[in-house]
């Protein structure tokens, strides 16, 4: 697909604040600090979906129309469909590409946004609608059925770094990875306030580094969460409820030390665990390339 460049901006981040609600985040009255930069409104793109085999052979090619969406986010479920969010839409695709249904999400959430991150479980579809560029930006979280009707805001501001937030499912929970707080929140699955864990730490290890972090998670077996940090380019793992299990492993990132274009890619390094966590693969957005991580030979 096309490459996304975004802005960031110095400041914002965690400044205490009172809750208005189990719903909401802190400080309620602060929004995005500006409207999300769209590559469309940048740049001009061709864009499509490729199927990849695990030795990084395209074994197919999903040319996406101008009417969308632009990939952003993707979920790919274990019937064969596919769900991918970006840039104002959100569609499902079975499992040989035809597009099954498409929704304006600009026009679910009345402005307009950028798919911040996206997770289907069972019976749901969450996506989360992004505003802002800056550690500032923040995301409210829609809910649809698996056949994208019903679509419901559940959770409304939760704080992701140049609307990037990822979620997972696990136990009959939301999990959100609230990196501009360096924390993971739980939720139930219609918005209700469980828990959170996570700090920001630049010495030790348990806790989360950079800017940002963590900037996405995902689900091994055994429950084991995964979390990837940008900057750092660590990946760890912990339990569901914050028990530090131990790092799996580095991969090269760039890092920044101030805003730029770029910056927001460097923000970003989607990860994804095996069945059997015998790989995680690592999106390095910005070279271009997926990096695996696999146990080392004894």
């Amino acid at each position: 697909g096309g490459r996304e460049r975004g802005g960031r901006e110095r400041g914002g981040g965690e400044r205490g604040g009172r809750e208005r609600s189990d719903q909401g985040g802190d400080r309620p009255e602060r929004r995005g600090n500006r409207g999300p930069i769209s590559v469309d409104d940048i740049f001009s793109h061709n864009y499509s979906v490729r199927i990849i085999s695990p030795d990084g052979a395209v074994k197919a090619e999903w040319p996406m129309p101008d009417d969308g969406p632009h990939p952003k986010m993707i979920h790919a479920c274990e019937d064969g469909t596919v769900y991918i969010a970006g840039h104002g839409k959100i569609a499902s695709y079975n499992k040989d590409g035809k597009r099954l249904a498409m929704v304006d999400v600009d026009e679910i959430s009345g402005s307009k946004s950028l798919a911040a991150g996206l997770f289907v479980s069972d019976k749901h579809v969450f996506l989360a609608v992004g505003t802002g560029n800056s550690m500032r930006a923040t995301e409210d979280i829609y809910r649809f059925n698996r056949d994208l009707t019903d679509a419901k805001k559940i959770i409304e501001q939760q704080y992701g770094c140049c609307s990037h937030i990822d979620m997972q499912v696990m136990n009959g929970e939301l999990l959100i990875a609230e990196n501009s707080r360096h924390r993971v929140n739980r939720f139930d699955l219609d918005g209700k306030r469980l828990g959170r864990w996570g700090k920001r730490d630049r010495t030790g290890i348990e806790g989360f580094a950079a800017c940002c972090n963590p900037v996405n998670i995902d689900i091994g077996p055994d429950n084991v969460l995964y979390t990837a940090e940008s900057g750092v380019g660590r990946i760890k793992k912990y339990t569901p409820d914050g028990k530090f299990l131990g790092v799996v492993g580095y991969v090269d990132t760039t890092e920044f030390d101030r805003g730029s274009k770029l910056a927001a890619q460097t923000c970003y390094i989607p990860i994804e665990v095996n069945k059997d966590a015998s790989r995680v693969y690592v999106v390095d957005v910005r070279a271009n390339l997926i990096r695996v991580l696999a146990p080392k030979e004894k």
